[in-house]
């Protein structure tokens, strides 16, 4: 029997001719036998190295080059240890994404894009526990999180749980979604401008002539919410109108219908900005309901471009928040810090307001 230092050949004993091994003569003999780089090196007929840095992602590798390791991979089930590379490292090459809830299309939005930029950055994302702003939440879920041994976090609307992140993981790299809580923290930040999203579909209302604009917000407490609230409220002052009567109504369709069936009873109404499209939808109903028409009589506007999915024949008149932006700028600003800046940097990003078919020139309501 042939020993291991040979056993990249064999031997035809029909013709003797010397032959490379097959694929299954390249995999190990033994089913407890790991498989290690080696075996996948001699497989693939490269260097150690060169797996090694397809392992590691490196953009120095040729497609060729990483399509053969690739393939031995595959071919002899290796898995590269992360646990090694993270001891070699120092990296674990994962970021642990904080949130509170994941149930508006907003978040699950965030949440896509950053998720696809950091896999685009060859980093993994884990999502960490904190069902709630209570410190005490965070502080339960804390050995969770140190057990994770993740290179940095973003927190995304933290509110309490965002400001005692410093204290919990002192010297971890943290990335806010929205304001930073805090301004004593040394914080990167990313945050939609609320201010362009309403003066996008508010100037778009008063564009159409309509006299006013009422205003149908989001949750209570929220950040986004309260943010778009205000500019609305200057914005209308700015045109000389009063501001028309105004709650936060929540995030939903039923709160946005609830508020709908209200507004139904105002004849001053004839154009409504609302703080998401699932509110908008909501709303639409409600005037439906009681014998309205939109456009015709009432123009509505939501937040975030996200209905088109789940409902055909889409016809909102939306503000879409450029998410796919966000999503880069989270990730390029926590490896930043990962890598060792320690300046805090601040991005603001735009969005873009949609025309469909639930805006009209204004006219009065009968």
């Amino acid at each position: 029997m042939m020993s291991d230092e040979h056993d990249d050949v064999s031997v035809d004993m029909n013709d003797m001719n010397v032959r490379k091994p097959s694929v299954a003569e390249a995999k190990p003999q033994s089913a407890s036998k790991p498989v290690s780089i080696r075996d996948v090196a001699k497989l693939a007929g490269v260097s150690m190295q060169s797996v090694s840095r397809v392992a590691n992602g490196s953009p120095s590798v040729s497609p060729q080059m990483r399509e053969r390791v690739t393939r031995a991979m595959t071919e002899l089930g290796y898995r590269p240890s992360r646990m090694a590379r993270a001891l070699r490292s120092g990296r674990t090459k994962i970021i642990g994404i904080m949130v509170e809830k994941l149930e508006t299309a907003g978040s699950a939005l965030m949440l896509e894009s950053t998720m696809a930029a950091a896999s685009r950055s060859g980093y993994g994302l884990t999502l960490l526990p904190a069902k709630t702003s209570d410190h005490q939440s965070l502080i339960s879920t804390s050995p969770f999180v140190a057990s994770l041994n993740v290179d940095g976090i973003i927190a995304n609307n933290g509110g309490a749980i965002c400001a005692e992140l410093d204290e919990l993981f002192p010297g971890l790299p943290v990335v806010s979604v929205g304001a930073v809580p805090n301004p004593s923290l040394d914080w990167s930040s990313v945050d939609m401008d609320q201010n362009l999203i309403s003066a996008l579909a508010v100037e778009h209302l008063f564009g159409l002539g309509h006299k006013t604009v009422y205003h149908v917000g989001g949750m209570a407490g929220s950040g986004a919410a309260q943010y778009r609230a205000q500019a609305w409220a200057r914005l209308l002052r700015e045109h000389g109108c009063a501001v028309p009567a105004f709650e936060y109504a929540g995030w939903w369709a039923d709160d946005g219908y609830r508020a709908g069936l209200k507004l139904a009873e105002d004849p001053a109404c004839t154009a409504v900005y609302c703080a998401n499209d699932t509110l908008a939808v909501g709303v639409i109903k409600a005037l439906r309901d009681r014998g309205l028409r939109v456009p015709e009589d009432v123009s509505v506007v939501g937040v975030d471009d996200s209905i088109g999915g789940y409902y055909a024949g889409n016809d909102l008149t939306t503000v879409r928040q450029r998410y796919d932006v966000a999503g880069e700028e989270l990730v390029r600003l926590l490896l930043d810090r990962i890598n060792g800046s320690d300046k805090p940097e601040h991005v603001l990003v735009g969005a873009d307001l949609i025309v469909r078919g639930t805006t009209a020139p204004y006219r009065p309501r009968a």
